[in-house]
């Protein structure tokens, strides 16, 4: 809810900016009352415009088309919900900078969309139009004949300039009367019920006290030597240690008596200042910090202590003389301010205290991508006419964004700014993703060569040792033929001795047997 009433105090501004165009003029008969203004063949204005001079009752029917929602017994048709529904989403695509067709389907606080945000607005500003009007008729506020005429003249101006819009927008002539007598309505009970408060004296005493601080202002001379260049990029350090001895330099022979304003008209390179005896008179948050304090902490007429550095440059100063805060202007402000806050939370009660049932029809309303128009419901040449009701209807509206922790395009922005960051963010992690997909294929295909060569290897060095085992096997045939070959030698070396020994007859015939059977069994083995 807290959300929705700073959204609705912005959509407002659309409704009611243009509240200033009642002024003066004479209205025709066949303009005011219920009879329909045709503008195009599909969009009539409404079949009942909103009272000039009585209250709203049950049973009023506002608008053409479809119903598509009763506001404390009125009935609200389609078409002028269309005229507030364009207010209010104009308002957003002025305060937003994007079109609503781009905008409607972002969500923001609470999970609501700015197009659905945008429509309860609008409805609740056909609220406040109704339940102004009939606090007018209690408070016997009118608007005059000739304010009638001439909001008339303007809705027919706007509508023969910008009837395209309505035909887009399905509105007509009639509820754009409609909508600028209600705002306008609204803007003068506002005025009223400011009227009625009055802050205390001590609320007074003690706002008049805080703001004093931003209300006071200094007069001070300075010579400004650059330690940046034409595109605001930094001096290198050997120049800005020459400027800072000319600073030095300047601020010991203003010391000495030298006119501020005339070394400032020869050294300083401020254009806004040097020909004006360097001269500036300013308020609190109006310069650089450091300059700033500077000249308010030091005594009138007294130089500063030493140069003061800034981003601009280095400042060579002087002190000429404090103004202290007009305390009438702060007390004159604040009662001001106090009264229309006020008034903007009543018209803010209204809106809740107003019983609204929506119809089917409502639903299925879609926003509608916004045209700009061509002409402008507030022209700049009623603006001076009307200062006093612009200006009363902006404090409203400053007064209720006021009690927010946050202004509702602040809100929205950030919200937009968040999805953008997100986009960016999504987009980056899938181009990291894919870079990432793309470096896991290539160690995989690195993986897979590498587990390759490993195969290769270990079939190779198992070739290898079947082959060194191969090698060993036949050495070791070889070393045993070689072995068989000398006992079958050494066995027919003791056959061929003499027979007169017959031990050794006998032994080397078992000798024989012996080799004779190691033959045979080599032969089996292989």
């Amino acid at each position: 809810m807290k959300l929705t009433k700073r959204m609705m105090a912005l959509a407002l501004v659309g409704c009611m900016a243009i509240s200033g165009l009642a002024a003066c003029g004479k209205a025709d008969d066949d303009i005011v009352g219920t009879e329909t203004i045709e503008v195009s063949n599909a969009n009539a204005g409404g079949a009942n415009s909103v009272c000039y001079h009585d209250a709203i009752g049950e049973g009023v029917t506002l608008g053409q088309n479809d119903l598509i929602a009763t506001i404390d017994g009125v009935n609200i048709n389609e078409s002028i919900y269309r005229a507030y529904l364009w207010s209010a989403q104009s308002a957003f695509e002025m305060q937003l900078g994007m079109d609503m067709g781009t905008m409607k389907d972002i969500e923001i606080e609470g999970g609501q969309t700015i197009g659905a945000i945008a429509k309860d607005n609008a409805l609740k500003s056909v609220a406040l139009a109704i339940v102004a009007n009939n606090k007018a008729d209690e408070m016997d506020i009118k608007l005059s004949d000739e304010e009638i005429a001439l909001i008339a003249q303007d809705a027919k101006s706007f509508m023969d300039i910008n009837g395209e819009i309505a035909n887009l927008h399905e509105f007509g002539e009639q509820d754009i009367i409609d909508l600028l007598i209600g705002a306008e309505l609204s803007n003068k009970v506002q005025i009223a019920l400011s009227e009625t408060y009055m802050p205390s004296e001590e609320d007074i005493a003690t706002e008049v006290e805080l703001a004093k601080p931003a209300y006071e202002k200094v007069t001070a001379r300075h010579i400004l030597l650059l330690t940046t260049d034409e595109l605001g990029q930094p001096l290198s350090d050997e120049v800005k240690a020459e400027k800072l001895e000319l600073a030095n330099e300047l601020l010991e022979r203003v010391k000495n008596g030298e006119d501020i304003g005339k070394l400032a008209a020869e050294y300083s390179e401020d254009p806004g200042s040097k020909d004006n005896n360097g001269e500036y008179t300013f308020g609190r948050g109006e310069m650089v910090p450091e300059f700033e304090t500077a000249a308010f902490d030091t005594a009138d007429g007294e130089y500063w202590a030493e140069p003061v550095e800034t981003s601009y440059g280095y400042h060579i100063g002087q002190t000429i003389a404090h103004q202290d805060a007009d305390e009438n202007q702060i007390k004159d402000e604040y009662i001001a301010f106090a009264k229309m806050d006020f008034a903007g939370k009543e018209m803010m009660s209204f809106i809740e205290e107003a019983k609204i049932d929506k119809t089917d029809a409502y639903s299925k309303i879609e926003i509608i991508t916004n045209t700009a128009p061509e002409f402008e419901l507030m022209p700049e040449e009623d603006q001076t006419a009307n200062n006093e009701s612009t200006e009363a209807n902006s404090n409203s509206v400053e007064s209720e964004v006021a009690q927010e922790e946050l202004e509702p395009t602040e809100v929205a922005q950030k919200e937009l700014e968040t999805t953008e960051v997100a986009q960016e963010e999504k987009l980056e992690a899938t181009e990291v993703a894919q870079k990432d997909s793309e470096t896991t294929e290539v160690e995989q295909k690195e993986l897979e060569t590498t587990k390759v060569a490993q195969e290769e290897k270990l079939e190779a060095t198992d070739v290898a040792q079947k082959e060194l085992e191969a090698t060993e096997i036949a050495q070791a045939e070889e070393m045993m033929a070689t072995e068989v070959e000398q006992s079958e030698e050494l066995a027919t070396s003791e056959i061929v001795k003499p027979e007169n020994n017959a031990d050794h007859v006998e032994l080397d015939e078992s000798s024989l047997k012996i080799v004779q059977e190691e033959k045979d069994n080599d032969t089996v083995n292989q």
